[in-house]
C-alpha cells in the first residue's frame, strides 16, 4: 500500500483513530510520504505506542464537540481521515445505541467542526457491511446498501450525512468500504483486547497449538 503525496492537494492531515490498526497504518504512511500528520484519539481501544512518534497525539474524544473545535481551529489541518468509531457487529446488536451514538452522533460533531474551520476534504473509513447480505456476487459499488445490523446501518447513515452535506456545502469526500482487513506494516499489526477480528483469531490458532478456532454452520 503506498500514499501519493498529491492524493489530498494538501499537507497537513488529521486523522482520527489513529491509534487503532487501520488508522495507525494510515498515519505511518502519511508520515513517510511527507505528510504532517494529527491523531486524534481517545486511546480506548487504541494503542499509544501504535502511534508514529513524529504524528502528533491528541488523546481527546469526538463526543466532545468543544475539544474537537479547539483542535481543528489551532491545527488548521488540510484533510481529515476518519477512522474512529465502533467495529463489533455482535457488539452492535447488543448495544445499538452505542453505535449510533459513536458512529453517527459523534461523527455529527467531526463534521460540523470541519465545516466550520472550512477543512472541505474528507476520507472516511466505511464497511462492507452496509451492502447487508448480498444477492449476488461480486459486489460493486453500486450495489444497493441493505445493512443486516446496527453497526452496518450506524455506517450507512454516516455515508448518507457525507452525501447531504456535500450537497449542502462545499465537501469534498471519499468513502472507503472494507471487508475483512489484514496484515501488518511497519511493527504496525491488529492488537485488539480480546481479539474477536476473524483473520487474526485464525492465524493464531495456528501459531498457538493450545489455542482453538472454532467454525459454526
Amino acid at each position: 500500500m503506498a500514499i501519493s503525496v498529491d492524493i489530498f492537494e494538501a499537507m497537513k492531515v488529521l486523522v482520527t483513530g489513529g491509534a487503532g490498526y487501520i488508522g495507525s497504518v494510515c498515519t505511518r504512511l502519511l508520515v513517510d510520504a511527507g505528510y504532517e500528520v494529527v491523531v486524534i484519539d481517545n486511546l480506548a481501544h487504541g494503542h499509544r505506542s501504535a502511534v508514529t512518534p513524529s504524528a502528533r497525539l491528541v488523546i481527546a474524544d469526538l463526543g466532545d464537540a468543544a475539544a474537537l473545535d479547539r483542535v481543528i481551529m489551532q491545527e488548521k489541518p488540510d484533510a481529515v481521515m476518519h477512522f474512529a468509531g465502533r467495529i463489533e457487529v455482535e457488539e452492535s446488536m447488543r448495544q445499538p445505541d452505542l453505535y449510533f451514538y459513536t458512529n453517527v452522533a459523534c461523527g455529527i460533531n467531526l463534521l460540523n467542526s470541519c465545516l466550520r474551520y472550512r477543512v472541505n476534504r474528507f476520507i472516511f473509513s466505511s464497511t462492507a457491511a452496509v451492502y447487508g447480505v448480498p444477492e449476488t456476487v461480486p459486489l460493486t459499488e453500486e450495489m444497493p446498501r441493505n445493512p443486516a445490523n446496527p453497526y452496518g446501518a450506524s455506517k450507512m447513515i454516516f455515508e448518507q450525512l457525507l452525501e447531504a452535506y456535500s450537497r449542502a456545502g462545499n465537501l469534498r469526500y471519499c468513502t472507503l468500504r472494507y471487508f475483512n482487513v489484514a496484515g501488518a506494516y511497519a511493527g504496525l499489526g491488529e492488537d485488539h483486547r480480546p481479539e474477536t477480528h476473524l483473520i487474526p483469531r485464525i492465524l493464531r490458532s495456528v501459531l498457538n497449538p493450545g489455542e482453538t478456532f472454532r467454525i459454526y454452520g
